[in-house]
């Protein structure tokens, strides 16, 4: 798995190189450190944005960006936003990978000290702990030397444990022999009691079947087979525990490939027995005129690191939209909160005598003022207002500019809004006024539904924090009274 990790990192820095010459969008506000990812999102989307275009995936990103930022060219919103996820998938994908890489070189180790005051010995026969804290008394702090010493049983515990754990260790012996009456495979004399760190000694009544490895001695078994006592004994400070068991130790009929390998064995044991005194073993490179060649078998170290680091780069991907989306709808609810205001100054400008296209202008015109003059927020509906006025001013005819104004509103409101305007003047409608004082009040009486949906949905929200409250304070008041009573 650490292979695959600097694979990953290789990959994503080397994209980060090759794309060093690639320009930033200027709209794109950007840190000396981001800019790296956000070269390799340009290059990727400049290179697959013709493709992607067909996407309905692409054409709904296009469609709520157009109406985040009214004033941005066609297609540059989506994309920037399209360049910024990717460079954020990529920074997140290098750094899970070289968190990855670090886990992997560096594991982790565990902590003394757990929930500030709590030590955990060590069990039996792995020794006593001794470390350094940092302790502080009052106002003074200085370093302090803990130890702990080792768990240990008593010696009922002990001979209990032995009793249990016989036909255990019998098992534990055996190993791979399927029974105690045909032993064909080595035997396994382990040093610690199973599931303990009591500590075994073993004898046996014939070491010229069996050394005190467990190896079977070859040269002096039978395919009859003879029967070997076994005892383990377990020293436990001035007392010790037996158990003897017996078991018939058989030569075993072995293929040629498993002589082969069992010659090996015993080579290398023998290598290994005349060269203790050297710094390395030379394995051996044949047997019987049959080439041996070894290969390490290394541990997957931290095997869920990287679906973890792509789990996150698709959270980052659904997230993103997840919250354009929520965007999209705080515009909408935002524009059918400005719709009666909108509707009633262009009215009351009607009224005093100007002409729709001279009420847009003058509207257009305030809500600039206020903004630059008071740094307000942005209000979705004026500014598409703002881009109808533009529209006009730059040649289209009044109509369409109407027209394209509820399109790109998106709200059935604003198309009701526009149509009305459109056929005044295709039609000469002399009850616009009329029309829009009715289109007035209706739309005040949804600002009034749509106020009471906020402040419900409000209240919902707050419901369960609430009741997270009142068991905190219900268990502040009672807990006094049930530790009074000792329940």
């Amino acid at each position: 798995m650490g292979i695959v990790c600097i694979v990953i990192q290789v990959v994503c820095l080397l994209l980060m190189v090759c794309t060093r010459g690639q320009q930033i969008p200027n709209s794109m506000h950007t840190n000396r450190i981001l800019r790296m990812f956000d070269r390799v999102g340009v290059w990727l989307v400049s290179s697959q944005m013709r493709r992607w275009r067909s996407f309905r995936y692409i054409q709904t990103i296009t469609r709520r960006q157009e109406c985040l930022y009214p004033f941005m060219r066609a297609g540059e919103a989506v994309r920037i936003y399209l360049i910024r996820k990717v460079a954020v998938i990529v920074a997140l994908v290098l750094a899970g990978a070289s968190l990855g890489v670090v886990w992997w070189l560096f594991p982790q180790t565990d902590l003394f000290l757990q929930k500030g005051t709590i030590v955990e010995r060590l069990p039996y026969g792995e020794g006593d702990v001794r470390r350094q804290l940092l302790v502080q008394i009052g106002n003074t702090k200085r370093p302090y030397w803990i130890e702990v010493q080792q768990q240990s049983y008593s010696y009922d515990d002990v001979e209990c444990l032995f009793e249990e754990r016989k036909a255990q260790l019998e098992r534990e012996v055996l190993a791979d022999n399927d029974s105690a009456d045909h032993v064909t495979k080595d035997l396994n004399f382990v040093d610690s009691l199973p599931g303990t760190a009591l500590a075994l000694e073993w004898s046996m009544d014939r070491t010229d079947l069996v050394d005190y490895e467990g190896r079977l001695q070859t040269e002096s078994l039978t395919e009859e087979g003879d029967f070997l006592s076994v005892t383990a004994v377990l020293p436990y400070e001035n007392r010790e525990f037996r158990h003897t068991f017996t078991v018939r130790v058989c030569l075993e009929a072995l293929s040629e490939q498993d002589r082969l390998y069992r010659k090996l064995q015993q080579e290398i044991m023998r290598i290994d027995e005349n060269t203790r005194t050297n710094d390395v073993i030379v394995l051996p490179s044949d047997v019987e005129g049959e080439k041996v060649t070894y290969q390490e078998i290394r541990q997957n170290n931290r095997p869920f690191w990287l679906l973890l680091t792509f789990a996150a780069a698709a959270g980052v991907f659904f997230g993103q939209d997840r919250d354009l989306k929520k965007s999209v709808d705080r515009r909408n609810r935002q524009m059918l909160l400005d719709y009666p205001d909108l509707v009633s100054r262009v009215s009351l400008l009607l009224r005093a005598g100007m002409s729709v296209r001279g009420a847009f202008v003058k509207i257009a015109d305030e809500y600039m003022n206020q903004r630059n003059e008071y740094c307000s927020e942005t209000r979705y509906a004026y500014d598409e207002l703002l881009v109808a006025c533009r529209n006009m001013q730059s040649g289209m005819p009044e109509a369409e500019a109407y027209a394209q104004f509820g399109r790109r509103c998106g709200l059935s409101v604003y198309l009701r809004f526009s149509a009305l305007l459109t056929q005044n003047l295709r039609k000469g409608n002399s009850r616009l006024l009329s029309r829009l004082s009715l289109e007035a009040a209706e739309a005040m009486e949804q600002h009034r539904a749509a106020v009471i949906a906020i402040g419900a949905e409000a209240g919902t929200k707050v419901l369960l924090p609430m009741v997270l409250l009142l068991i905190v304070v219900l268990i502040v008041l009672l807990a006094p009274a049930f530790l009074s009573v000792n329940i």
